[in-house]
């Protein structure tokens, strides 16, 4: 359904968005 679709493209977002910050503070 669409909550489905919603969930699933909101934990990519989040996923990626840990990964960005992950590196941002790798890099420091």
């Amino acid at each position: 359904g669409l909550w489905s679709k919603i969930k699933d493209v909101a934990a990519a977002a989040g996923k990626a968005a840990l990964g960005a910050v992950n590196e941002a503070l790798g890099e420091q």
